[in-house]
């Protein structure tokens, strides 16, 4: 009996190893080059990104709010910048609570729809909220 285990067990070993190699196959590329299809859906995906982001897909902002002041003067720091996710960002607000009523808020400079935040990475809606708010005042 001990020898039909150990054949089980290695069939299964076998079966398991197998079954990790397909699977890793089947997931593809992640520069969209696997010639199916792939390359417009990295393409889709990257402008829904980007106008998640405000037009930025890499979390940056343009230069003229690398280094902003907020509503209460403090000026942006992009080497100190917590990520959205970190600070439960979301695009609405909260409880009556939004980005344009806070202390970090960077207001939109020119035609710019969004703005962005002293604390946050990114470009901040200013309907937005995240765990940070502060309210000016």
């Amino acid at each position: 009996m001990s020898s039909d285990m150990d054949d089980r067990r290695t069939f299964l070993r076998l079966i398991g190893g197998g079954s990790t190699t397909v699977l890793a196959g089947c997931l593809g590329s992640d520069t969209g080059q696997s010639g199916d299809g792939d390359a417009t859906t990295a393409v889709d995906d990257a402008s829904t990104t980007t106008a998640r982001t405000g037009g930025t897909t890499n979390g940056s902002v343009p230069a003229r709010y690398e280094t902003a002041t907020g509503l209460s003067d403090r000026q942006r720091d992009p080497s100190s910048l917590s990520a959205k996710d970190t600070v439960a960002y979301q695009s609405s607000p909260k409880d009556g609570q939004g980005c344009s009523g806070c202390q970090h808020f960077i207001p939109a400079k020119g035609d710019d729809e969004l703005g962005a935040c002293v604390l946050v990475e990114g470009r901040i809606h200013p309907d937005g909220w995240c765990k940070l708010f502060s309210p000016t005042g």
